[in-house]
């Protein structure tokens, strides 16, 4: 019991660390600091998107699976992750930080897109540790929290740098 315990301390630890880590790097590299609440809070709205993520990819998933493996790389790697998670992410700095008036700069959409999508990779990641600890003990459960550990936060972390500039863009150079 004490060696699970460690081994699940472990993997929550090489989860939650690269999160934060790269979190702050953003956060601090911006000039004109977020208040903390908002970043608290779009960090937090990236880990409950996980939740209609999850329902939404499991169902595009068992929907149009088929028994061609181009079909369903497509809808695993493209449809049900790709534009499903991009899409929540984009509509948490939709429907909330752009009502916010600590929006007020271009860095702030990147620093904003950056947290929700930390907060996102980070639970998928425990997500991802919980089922391989599940289905194939804690060493494959250890391994796969290091990989994705960094192989996701930094992809999720480049999408939210995107998907901020680009708001960023539309909505600071575009106003009219």
């Amino acid at each position: 019991m004490v060696i699970i315990n460690q081994i699940i301390m472990e993997t929550l630890l090489i989860t939650i660390v690269p999160s934060i880590l790269i979190l702050l790097f953003f956060v601090f590299s911006d000039r004109f600091k977020e208040p903390k609440k908002i970043i608290i809070i779009t960090f937090l709205f990236g880990i409950l998107i996980t939740i209609p993520a999850g329902y939404l990819n499991d169902f595009i998933l068992k929907t149009f699976e088929t028994e061609s493996e181009l079909n369903n790389a497509l809808l695993g790697g493209f449809f049900a992750g790709g534009l499903v998670e991009e899409t929540l992410k984009f509509l948490v700095l939709y429907f909330y930080i752009l009502k916010e008036k600590a929006f007020n700069e271009p860095m702030d959409a990147i620093v904003y897109g950056v947290c929700v999508s930390l907060g996102f990779s980070l639970m998928e990641t425990i997500e991802w540790s919980k089922i391989y600890f599940d289905e194939y003990g804690e060493n494959r459960a250890v391994a796969m929290a290091k990989i994705r550990s960094y192989s996701s936060n930094i992809l999720h972390a480049g999408c939210g740098v995107i998907m901020g500039s680009i708001l960023s863009k539309a909505f600071f150079q575009n106003k009219n």
